[in-house]
């Protein structure tokens, strides 16, 4: 059962707002100029068929995530796009006819709209027949791939750009090709890719074999360096795991792994030196005390800060009485320095000399101050009442009313009321100026008492105050030195140091404490033999403490016996990764050997067998029409119309190997009977669209095996010369009358040549002219 395609409907697709075209089983020519859809109807019929539009799909100049407002197929970006074609078989049985729907529906995102997503916009529908409504159908998100090959026939689409749709400058393109590269590019004019791809799959996985083969032959080696004769690690008893110490370390683990004797020998030095320590561990820490010894008496600052803290905590109340003392004068001084005389402590300065007269003094000041300050208010209040008197007293003439609104007396005239502010004016002011007066008079009276009397007093005792040097020191340093005795009280207490201050009666005594209590810091130091020093030096016990324990009583808890049984352990389980590594060796031993002898030996004939299978295929390909693509460029390129001699025009595959030990083809080379010359330099641009047509017909006669019985040929005839067209239109008539032909062009003269031609031999013809059916 074969099908033909019998009618298709377009609807807002493109130029097409609602139009149906229908075919014959014949010919049908689509003629006219560009823009009126002959080139947008193969792609529906392409899209319908296969799913895809390849020529947008395969476009690089697209970019695919970019985002577009409308669908590039919708004529009207608000309506659906549907697509619609019917397949007619030839058998007329009920039901065998069916038809294909494409909808993309309005309203889809910006970015599903980009021209690379067309087929996951896409919905498609199988009817039964044109008409049906689309909820009558059988419905798929996506192309129904399967569902078609069972149709229209197994290759139908993986084939369609191959065998049944002749696009001229897409097919031209295999000729430009170089004669090499023409081998690589038949796996895609006879759909032989994916083979190709696995045959590349192949040859990579013999790439990577190869690389893992050496990988494993190099850690062979690695390991057989590693192995130790297997007499070393011979009778061997097993120990108990113990774990030695509190901090990690690699050795320490149960399961440690030790693969080298170089990495056995190098733990078994770390516990020799860890038990080296640990035989002179009461040495180590009296060196520790000896070090910190050493390093408080070098700090001679904090030593005596530590003296000066004590000696004060010896008297601490007679130096609080001196720092009171020492504030409140320097505070008083301040004062004085700052002009601020009434604010000087004249009452507590009383305890120095006799100040009852100055405090009476600085009372009296205080209150004509006081007074003088109620005067310049009352000042300013009798003139802002003034001012509001003026305003009310304007009212009041516009009432006319003669009394005035404060005080009910009737004023007579403003004169009279304006000389009794000025004179209350003139008395505040009098008594401010008097009162300023005797203020300047009391102040320079309180001045000169000051500077000469408590202005000395205070500079004798402040004087008299900082001769104590011990005190005034203090109390400049007073947070320094509280912060380094405390340290070094600390100290002290760890080193076991008591120290007991004497006197606070001058600054010898401070020397004397600071000398006393660095030799007693010395006494505390204990000496320790040479041989210490050496072991020291040699084994790093500062690093082996450090690295090894978390404080002293750790140290302590470990015990040489536990070493020694870690010693025994560690060797232990040298000589069971010994015995690991062996068994690993044997291991990689037999998997170079099945690799080398077997695997390796299959994957090579595999992928012989793959690259012959798929030569040998291309073989076929050509064998298989080089006859029929020689006889049609013959009679396409023939020379008379008659077909005289025309065996002499046709053009030949003409296949070379690369070598003798070669399983396929190296190179494709199309030339003219007893020419060694390839066409592509020989011919003319009209002959080789003759050749390129004979080629894809050659091809379609020979391997079309599906149940689509319709070969789609775009412009065909462009830069043929007439005798040519008239050979091609000859041959389609006589070669291809079975066969429902859709074809474009634009050389009107041919579409009505052919037309008549196929008329004459009474098989169904049309011509199609878009352009008069299509409102653009």
């Amino acid at each position: 059962m074969k099908y033909v395609l019998d009618r298709v409907r377009l609807t807002n697709y493109k130029v097409f707002e609602d139009h149906t075209i229908s075919l014959n089983n014949g010919l049908n020519i689509f003629s006219g100029p560009n823009g009126y859809g002959k080139t947008s109807f193969f792609d529906a019929v392409e899209f319908l068929i296969t799913g895809t539009m390849r020529r947008i799909k395969e476009n690089d100049a697209i970019d695919g995530k970019r985002a577009f407002a409308t669908n590039f197929l919708a004529r009207n970006p608000k309506k659906d796009v549907i697509i619609r074609g019917e397949f007619v078989s030839d058998n007329q049985t009920e039901g065998s006819n069916f038809t294909v729907v494409k909808c993309i529906r309005q309203g889809t995102s910006k970015k599903q709209n980009n021209p690379k997503n067309l087929e996951d916009i896409t919905t498609t529908y199988i009817l039964n027949s044109f008409d049906a409504s689309l909820e009558s159908g059988e419905q798929y998100n996506r192309h129904p791939n399967e569902k078609l090959c069972n149709l229209l026939g197994e290759n139908s689409q993986s084939r369609y750009q191959t065998i049944y749709y002749i696009e001229q400058e897409d097919r031209l393109n295999f000729f430009k090709y170089k004669e090499r590269e023409r081998v690589y590019n038949l796996e895609f004019l006879f759909g032989i890719n994916e083979e190709i791809q696995r045959l590349h799959e192949i040859k990579n996985a013999v790439s990577k074999l190869a690389k893992i083969s050496k990988a494993i032959s190099s850690y062979r080696e690695v390991l057989e360096q590693q192995l130790t004769p297997s007499h070393q690690s011979a009778n061997t008893l097993a120990v108990d795991y113990l774990k030695l110490l509190s901090v990690e370390k690699k050795w320490d683990a149960k399961d440690v792994i030790i693969t080298t004797i170089d990495e056995r020998d190098t733990i078994l030095s770390e516990l020799a030196t860890l038990k080296a320590f640990r035989e002179n561990l009461d040495s180590y820490m009296i060196d520790v005390q000896n070090q910190k010894i050493t390093q408080l008496l070098n700090d001679e600052l904090s030593l005596k800060y530590y003296v000066y803290n004590g000696l004060i905590g010896l008297d601490k109340n007679a130096y609080t009485v001196w720092s009171t003392s020492y504030s409140f004068l320097t505070t008083q001084l301040s004062l004085i320095e700052s002009k601020e005389l009434l604010q000087i402590d004249f009452l507590t300065l009383g305890d120095y000399v006799e100040s009852s007269e100055d405090i009476e003094l600085v009372s009296k000041i205080k209150k004509i101050e006081t007074s003088t300050s109620q005067t310049q208010n009352s000042l300013v209040e009798l003139m802002r009442l003034r001012e509001e008197l003026k305003v009310a007293y304007r009212k009041s003439i516009n009432d006319e009313l003669s009394i005035c609104p404060f005080c009910g007396q009737d004023w007579v005239t403003t004169e009279l009321l304006n000389e009794k502010f000025d004179k209350r004016k003139t008395e505040l002011t009098n008594k401010m100026q008097l009162s300023s007066k005797e203020l300047i008079v009391l102040k320079e009276q309180l001045m000169q008492r000051i500077e000469n009397v408590y202005l000395p007093l205070i500079n004798t005792n402040l004087q008299s105050i900082k001769e104590n040097s011990i005190f005034s020191f203090y109390r400049e340093k007073e947070r320094q030195i509280h912060e380094a005795a405390t340290s070094v009280s600390a100290q002290l207490k760890e080193l076991g140091i008591e120290f007991v201050f004497t006197g606070i009666d001058n600054s010898k005594l401070l020397k004397d404490n600071c000398a006393l209590l660095a030799e007693k810091i010395k006494l505390a130091k204990q000496d320790l033999p040479d041989s210490y020093y050496g072991a020291k030096n040699k084994y790093k016990f500062e690093q082996v403490f450090n690295s090894s324990f978390a404080n002293e009583a750790e140290a302590r808890i470990l015990s040489l016996a536990s070493i020694n049984k870690k010693v025994e352990y560690i060797k232990y389980r040298f000589v069971i990764c010994q015995e690991e590594k062996r068994e690993q060796l044997n291991t990689i031993k037999e998997t170079e050997a099945f690799i080398s002898t077997k695997l390796d030996a299959q994957i090579s004939q595999y992928m012989q067998a793959y690259d012959e299978s798929i030569a040998e295929y291309r073989e076929q390909i050509i064998a298989a029409i080089e006859i029929p693509f020689f006889i049609y460029s013959s009679r396409i390129l023939q020379s008379y119309p008659e077909g005289r001699d025309f065996y002499r025009h046709g053009v030949v595959l003409q296949t070379n190997k690369a070598s003798k030990l070669s399983a396929g083809i190296d190179s494709i080379r199309f030339v003219a009977p007893g020419k060694d010359h390839d066409i592509l330099y020989t011919m003319s641009s009209g002959q080789l669209s003759g050749v390129l047509l004979s080629f894809t017909l050659a091809l379609y006669k020979t391997f079309s095996d599906t149940k689509l019985n319709t070969l789609f040929i775009d412009d065909p005839v462009q830069s043929m010369d007439e005798l040519n067209i008239i050979s091609f239109v000859e041959l389609l008539k006589s070669e291809f009358s079975g066969i429902q032909l859709i074809i474009s062009t634009h050389e009107e003269s041919f579409a009505q040549y052919a037309h008549y031609k196929y008329q004459k031999t009474k098989i169904s013809t049309q011509v199609i002219h878009l352009n008069e059916q299509v409102k653009v």
